[in-house]
């Protein structure tokens, strides 16, 4: 009787390393693509929302000169007196009033962070030195137009950044929730209602475009063809923490 010896054969070490690297390549290849498409997918949502952001403020600017505009339009008049839309002329129209007063709320005359960024120009008012800008609240931004809006320095620490809440509204017996970004430190923000941590930091700079070289020797009744360069810079960070940074620039000018 023939005996027959059966022999088992094992992997060796390179056929071992082999499936490992196969399995490797099948298994992180797509978790790498998902990863990937989960980051880009993120940046994509914050640059999106950076962009709302900085739009939000011109248009808000934009919001607060137009009220002006209208307010100045149904409430001024030549014996208005200490009013917000009184003239300081008598060949100041109602058009010049409510230009000069939105200048004046956006520089540091009233006492606040002027808005001005700074600018070796003489005879121009509104330009003050080592000014960065300013930022403001949305909620400040959306008060009533004989209000003084509050600004505070492009770094300060109290508006630069902002972050989301979740805001309801009731309109009969229907609710309706939306989300916000506010001021970090605003005192309408509570713990419950923050959503997350994701900050974005907002600063306004202006710049004052002046028709004529000096504006000094220039008759009042033509120093309100100027224009405003406004531009909003909202920064943030991306999932990877690389800082992006989005700009938007809008030219405004007095209404005829």
């Amino acid at each position: 009787m023939k005996l027959y010896k059966k022999t088992i054969r094992g992997f060796t070490l390179l056929e071992t390393l082999a499936s490992i690297f196969i399995l490797s390549v099948v298994i992180i290849g797509p978790l790498a693509t998902i990863i990937g498409s989960s980051g880009s997918a993120r940046l994509t949502k914050d640059t999106i929302i950076a962009t709302y952001l900085a739009e939000e403020s011109v248009e808000l600017l934009q919001n607060q000169y137009d009220s002006l505009y209208i307010y100045c339009g149904k409430n001024a008049s030549s014996t208005e007196v200490g009013g917000l839309c009184e003239p300081i002329s008598t060949t100041e129209t109602v058009s010049q009033t409510a230009w000069r007063v939105f200048k004046e709320r956006l520089s540091g005359n009233s006492g606040q962070p002027t808005c001005y960024i700074p600018k070796l120009t003489t005879g121009i008012a509104e330009y003050v030195a080592n000014s960065a800008g300013c930022s403001f609240d949305y909620y400040n931004m959306t008060a009533s137009s004989t209000e003084l809006l509050t600004r505070y320095q492009g770094h300060s620490s109290y508006c630069q950044e902002l972050v989301p809440i979740m805001t309801t509204t009731f309109t009969g017996t229907t609710t309706s929730t939306s989300t916000s970004y506010v001021c970090n430190n605003s005192p309408l923000i509570t713990t419950s209602n923050t959503i997350n941590s994701k900050h974005f930091s907002r600063i306004i700079g202006i710049e004052q475009l002046s028709t004529f070289e000096n504006p000094a020797v220039i008759p009042a009744s033509l120093q309100y063809s100027d224009d405003l360069r406004v531009t909003s810079d909202v920064q943030f960070k991306g999932p990877n923490g690389v800082s992006h940074s989005i700009k938007i620039t809008r030219f405004m000018h007095a209404r005829p």
